[in-house]
């Protein structure tokens, strides 16, 4: 959630995290407001400006998150994914892993210079309907597809903490570094009281729910067990999870910022059961905005949830905390990311002059922060994210 701000054109505050995803004007609401677009277009304007700044390849740098997104690809990802860095060993440079994962999420990760590296495929997949459902589509029909980590579940030991969330003690959840299972509010309560319980539904997931025959999986499939999945013709319970095209709607292992091609193919899965639902009755939801803003442009509905708590721990706030409410689980059509509140502190005390004679200056500074919420403080600032000065001369 937290990301360099700055400021653009009559004092709006604009994340740029944000501006790579956020460029179609009418992408934003269901009715095209004047607003709507004039704030589409404002970020259309700053991204371009960006653009011209930003240096066309990187080599990671000591210290940055890059440098610890690809260290830990070269030292655990290779091991514990093996499949997620194809063509790479241990013995493979830092470049090179820094290059897998710029191609697999580019706000990770800059192009590196100093080692060949092509460029990731557009992330939009087309909107192409499975060919045995073209004139076939189910109109009434709709399919939900969540995330599981941070959004069916909570952070392991937060059940104290997060509101409506409950605790299994005995079944592990090897996420984020493991515990014991705690679901969401959302999936506490199950989809009885959304719009998703009338739905087919599916999961798609960077992590893989604790591993095959795990227990955690086996609460999780008591949860989709809506009406509409008793009437396939191959119960998905009886189906094996996969990140494998057409063996199931549970699809894992999936690298985060392309998501929107295995939704993709879940729609295909379901056609395959004699089930066409469109795209635009398809809805997907996930805690990480990284996950969400790819989904513009493919016709499928993507929203971000678990907006009111986020994990400070994990990349200041990339990460949420207890998971999907309720009321997070809206038949809203088209994209959204939780909004980022960014402000300014007040101004600090004034530097020394930077010359003892013949002129100079000092200076003070404040910074722009990001508010990230948090289950017990939903106004926190966590981090300084851009900053300002006021240069005084004698």
């Amino acid at each position: 959630m937290a990301r360099r701000c700055g400021l653009l054109l009559a004092s709006t505050l604009v994340c740029d995290a944000f501006l790579q995803e956020l460029l179609l004007a009418n992408d934003e609401c269901d009715q095209h407001s004047e607003t709507c677009a004039q704030n589409a277009l404002q970020r259309r304007a700053l991204a371009h400006s960006q653009s011209e700044k930003r240096p066309k390849c990187q080599d990671v740098s000591q210290g940055s998150s890059c440098h610890e997104e690809a260290q830990w690809a070269q030292s655990s990802g290779i091991h514990e994914h093996p499949e997620w860095y194809p063509h790479l060993t241990v013995d493979s440079s830092l470049l090179d892993f820094q290059c897998r994962v710029y191609q697999s999420n580019p706000a990770k990760c800059p192009k590196p210079c100093s080692t060949q590296c092509e460029d990731p495929p557009p992330s939009h997949s087309p909107p192409v309907t499975p060919q045995q459902c073209v004139g076939h589509e189910d109109a009434k029909a709709c399919l939900c597809i969540f995330d599981i980590d941070r959004t069916l579940t909570s952070k392991q030991g937060t059940q104290d903490t997060c509101g409506g969330s409950k605790a299994f003690p005995g079944i592990a959840d090897s996420a984020y570094g493991g515990g014991e299972l705690v679901l969401s509010q959302l999936a506490a309560k199950g989809l009885d009281g959304t719009f998703c319980s009338k739905c087919y539904v599916g999961i798609c997931s960077h992590g893989d729910g604790t591993g095959e025959f795990s227990k955690e999986r086996t609460e999780l499939l008591k949860i989709l067990n809506t009406e509409a999945m008793q009437k396939l013709v191959l119960k998905p319970q009886n189906a094996a999870w996969s990140d494998m095209k057409l063996l199931s709607p549970y699809v894992v292992f999936q690298p985060d910022a392309k998501k929107q091609e295995a939704v993709a193919q879940i729609i295909e899965w379901y056609a395959s059961q004699e089930v066409c639902i469109q795209r635009e009755n398809t809805y997907f939801f996930d805690d990480k905005d990284v996950n969400i803003n790819p989904f513009r442009g493919t016709g499928i509905n993507a929203h971000q949830v678990s907006c009111n708590s986020r994990d400070a721990i994990l990349n200041w706030g990339e990460v949420g905390l207890c998971g999907a409410t309720q009321e997070e689980i809206k038949i809203e059509k088209g994209v959204s990311v939780c909004q980022v509140d960014c402000q300014w502190t007040a101004w600090g005390a004034w530097n020394a002059c930077s010359a003892t004679c013949g002129g100079g200056q000092r200076l003070a500074w404040r910074s722009l922060g990001g508010q990230v919420p948090s289950a017990s403080n939903s106004s926190s600032c966590t981090r300084a994210m851009d900053s300002d000065f006021l240069p005084l001369l004698p």
